[in-house]
């Protein structure tokens, strides 16, 4: 069902949203995968409410821990999340590029 949770995360109301990305990060590693749930994320970020984005955030965190050669996903996924309105976000998605390494280039 990890497809389908996924296209969840792109959800208008915050608790759908939330909850796609807790039960997404609640699965194990064989049923994520890594292209379906990114290609999903953005919406989450324009959510007015922080809770989506939060979720989003944490999720992409384990995502990148979890499958760290997939970076070629997590670039468009993550700068989604400075269409944010929260600063607090912004802070999180620097840190995250930042401790993963997500956005380095390989070459």
């Amino acid at each position: 069902y990890a497809n389908r949770f996924a296209s969840l995360l792109k959800a208008a109301h915050k608790d759908v949203s939330s909850f796609a990305s807790h039960a997404l990060n609640g699965m194990s590693d064989q049923a994520l995968n890594v292209e379906d749930i990114c290609a999903e994320i953005a919406p989450a970020f324009l959510n007015k409410s922080k809770e989506p984005a939060d979720a989003a955030l944490k999720l992409l965190s384990r995502l990148a821990k979890t499958f760290p050669s997939r970076q070629e996903c997590y670039g468009p996924a993550i700068l989604s999340a400075f269409s944010h309105t929260s600063k607090d976000i912004h802070k999180k998605a620097l840190a995250l590029i930042e401790s993963s390494k997500m956005l380095e280039n390989s070459d």
